[in-house]
């Protein structure tokens, strides 16, 4: 696997957390709305996000978790990348 490949998958799983992220905080910021900003019916984003305060704090704990890690692992790469252009200094 390339490095590029790394860097490209990692943004591409910070991305889908991050969406992810928003979509649940949505969904727990509205679960006591009886409408949306349409004056419609709020409905969950995401038949998987329930809105129910507990649910939604857990699922956001857990999507802050990966966001952190997929993260974690783009600046440890990048970090590791620079150590390895300097190793011929």
């Amino acid at each position: 696997m390339a490095m590029n490949d790394v860097f490209r998958i990692a943004s591409s799983a910070l991305a889908a957390q991050s969406q992810r992220l928003n979509t649940t905080a949505s969904n727990l910021a509205n679960a006591e709305s009886a409408a949306g900003p349409d004056g419609r019916v709020y409905r969950a984003k995401q038949v998987v996000f329930r809105a129910e305060p507990l649910v939604g704090m857990f699922n956001i704990i857990s999507d802050s978790r990966s966001y952190q890690t997929n993260f974690s692992l783009i600046h440890t790469t990048k970090t590791l990348m620079l150590k390895a252009l300097t190793l011929g200094n």
